[in-house]
Parts: structure tokens; C-alpha cells; sequence
């Protein structure tokens, strides 16, 4: 961690420094671990208590709740704990396991750490971008700095057509002399 907090203290960042950035991002682990099985079976018993069955004994309940455990379980405790509270406000009787995967598909997990530092390195690279486009739309750019961009960035510029591909490389377009009448 105390690279990346080396990385983005930097002054200004370079196109290496996004990209090893973004490599240590890539690398973190998930902020998004799964809710064990009896953490699941508390927000379960927590929405029974709330919410009644439709005519169920005591055996097929206990059948019942390990199905849903086990449908459940890969979800975090977050979305776990808004499926429980969510079942509560929106349903009259303990919800199928189909409604629990409804109110699950409307869950949205915070931002991690590990978005926020791929965010910073999309705009980086975004940039990056608009700047060396300004600068062949404006100015003269030598070859090697053009090929040393990456290759999407020169397959997009020659749709753009600010370059061409010429004897193996990429080169800038002449912009075309002002002509007055």
C-alpha cells in the first residue's frame, strides 16, 4: 500500500507510474468477501421473525433454509444485509428465493479503494490522450514519440485523421496548407 500512496502523492504522474499504479490496483484483494453461511442464516432468521411463512413445518423450514444459504451464499454481508432489510419493506410474506435474488440485483456495492485508484488511472490515461492529439493537431510531433504510443491510441488517431500508416509506421498527416481565395 505504500506504493500506491507513493504514486499518488507524486506531483505530477507518469505514463509509468499509472501503469504500475494500476498493475498494484489490479493486484488488490476484493473488498468484497463473501458472508459465511451462519451470517447468512441471521439475516434469514431476522426477516422470519418479521415476515411470516405461507404454511411450512418445522423440518421443511429447516430444508427451506439451507436452500437459501446456499443460494445466498457468495453474496457479502452488505448485500446480505440489504436483501434483509429490503425483503422487509417490500414484501408481506417470507420472500422466495427468486425475490431475494431480485432485491440482490439492485444492490449496489460502495466504491473500494481499488475503483477509486483504477479511476484515477482511466483519467490519466485519458489525458494522456487529448494531450498528445492536441499536440499533432497543433504542432509538428516527431516519429518516435508517435510510435511510442500505444497502438489503439495510433488506430484511433488514423480514424481521427490526424495520422497515417506509412512503410510500417505511423505517421503525422500534413495538415493542409490555408489557401486564401
Amino acid at each position: 500500500m505504500s506504493e500506491i500512496n507513493r504514486i499518488l502523492a507524486l506531483p505530477v504522474m507518469t505514463d509509468e507510474d499509472c501503469a504500475s499504479l494500476r498493475e498494484l490496483a489490479l493486484a488488490m484483494p476484493s473488498d468484497e468477501v463473501p458472508a459465511d453461511p451462519a451470517f447468512i442464516a441471521r439475516k434469514l432468521e431476522y426477516v422470519a421473525a418479521t415476515l411470516p411463512f405461507k404454511n411450512v413445518d418445522q423440518r421443511a423450514g429447516q430444508k427451506r433454509m439451507a436452500v437459501y444459504i446456499r443460494i445466498l451464499s457468495g453474496y457479502s454481508e452488505e448485500a446480505v444485509s440489504f436483501m434483509a432489510i429490503n425483503a422487509c419493506k417490500l414484501h408481506d410474506w417470507f420472500p422466495t428465493p427468486r425475490q431475494c435474488i431480485e432485491i440482490l440485483e439492485s444492490y449496489v456495492p460502495p466504491q473500494s479503494k481499488r475503483d477509486d485508484i483504477l479511476k484515477i488511472c482511466a483519467a490519466h490515461v485519458e489525458n494522456s490522450f487529448d494531450a498528445f492529439k492536441k499536440s499533432l493537431a497543433t504542432g509538428t510531433v516527431e516519429p518516435a514519440a508517435i510510435n511510442s504510443r500505444p497502438q489503439r491510441w495510433l488506430r484511433i488517431l488514423v480514424e481521427q485523421g490526424l495520422l497515417r500508416f506509412e512503410n510500417d509506421q505511423f505517421v503525422q498527416r500534413r495538415r493542409p496548407e490555408h489557401v486564401p481565395e
